[in-house]
């Protein structure tokens, strides 16, 4: 019954890989999230556990019997099945989409960063020297400059208030709705592009690729327990550092974060290099470059969520399947709802005046 009725032509539904598969039960989809945290957190409880247990064997064993332990003697761990694999090596396709697709946005940042710096002198894809200047201003008394820096601390946050707005899950996962918001972003740094070429003295551009900047950085915020900024390498480059420190003491766990953290570092460089070249041939134009390599991750992020959904490419790309699994959602809960709803068997009365009335029957 419920699929009859939600697999109808006024409300389809979008059929997905296992491995990417929404639920359309009762929860919500932030709890697709809750699950994979405590799932992970599960993994690592157990292994501690199991590693406990073994270290008390041990010392109960030498304990028992000093001197060498035979095989047969030794504590066996055993190790949940789904433990056995790291969180990476489990979803492999996700993991390239993440890593080629952080790579790529890095890129973009670098390139649109060192553009405005070329430009105007000032760096749009942070705020930690806009704040600081700020400060400065303020203590200078410099209050155009103060408003200056501050507008574009207030346009960064505007923009990945628009990613905050339009994506309430700050987890990465394949298949999200995150195809309007490189629309979105797109026309915000072509909006950059227009005010540098048609309105080159004024503000305006730095504050357009700001708000573009921020939105961007608002994507990808985290990936398996790590967040990934790709706007800024100040995250970046510490957990570089704190993943080669654990190396250094033996723990390699973390090991495959450096194969999605150096490529973000490297690919934000080579975006500034690129800038520089891009400036000096096509000028204030160089930024419409900007406008086509966001607006191409974006619809080469739709094709593979098209592909893996098996959803036309516009419908990912303007996230509209979104819409078909809320309706579905909201059509599971309504027929849910009413077979819930307790019936009340009811016999006809005929009182001795001769009027008729309806008694619920015990």
């Amino acid at each position: 019954m419920l699929n009859d009725f939600i697999t109808s032509e006024d409300m389809p539904v979008v059929e997905l890989p296992e491995s990417y598969k929404f639920d359309l039960g009762l929860e919500e989809e932030w709890e697709i999230d809750a699950r994979e945290n405590n799932q992970r957190n599960a993994e690592s409880i157990d292994i501690e556990k199991n590693e406990q247990v073994a270290e008390h064997e041990v010392e109960v064993s030498s304990i028992d019997k000093p001197g060498k332990m035979s095989e047969h003697e030794q504590p066996v761990v055993s190790t949940p099945p789904h433990a056995k694999k790291a969180f990476h090596e489990r979803h492999h396709f996700e993991f390239a989409v993440i890593v080629m697709g952080g790579a790529a946005l890095a890129f973009n940042a670098g390139f649109v960063n060192g553009c405005t710096f070329q430009l105007g002198g000032t760096f749009v894809s942070h705020i930690t020297g806009a704040t600081t200047r700020a400060g400065v201003s303020l203590g200078i008394h410099d209050y155009d400059a103060f408003a200056i820096y501050f507008f574009l601390i207030s346009c960064f946050i505007f923009g990945a208030f628009i990613s905050g707005y339009m994506m309430r899950q700050e987890t990465f996962q394949l298949g999200r709705e995150y195809g309007p918001l490189f629309l979105i972003g797109s026309a915000l740094f072509a909006l950059d592009c227009l005010t540098v070429y048609y309105a080159p003295d004024t503000d305006l551009y730095f504050y357009f690729a700001a708000m573009g900047c921020g939105l961007q950085n608002g994507l990808t915020t985290k990936y398996s327990g790590s967040i990934i900024r790709t706007t800024h390498m100040t995250g970046a480059g510490t957990d570089i550092g704190l993943v080669l420190g654990r190396i250094a003491q033996g723990d390699t766990k973390e090991k495959w974060k450096l194969f999605v953290l150096i490529p973000l570092l490297l690919m934000f460089m080579l975006g500034g290099l690129t800038s520089v070249f891009a400036v000096r041939r096509f000028g204030k134009l160089s930024l419409l470059i900007n406008v086509f390599l966001f607006l191409s991750i974006g619809v080469a992020y739709s094709l593979v969520v098209g592909q893996e959904l098996h959803i036309p490419f516009w419908r990912a790309l303007f996230g509209l399947y979104v819409v078909a699994e809320k309706k579905a959602k909201k059509a599971i809960k309504q027929v849910v709802r009413t077979v819930k709803t307790p019936t009340t068997a009811t016999t006809e009365v005929t009182s001795s005046e001769g009027e008729v009335a309806m008694v619920p029957t015990n």
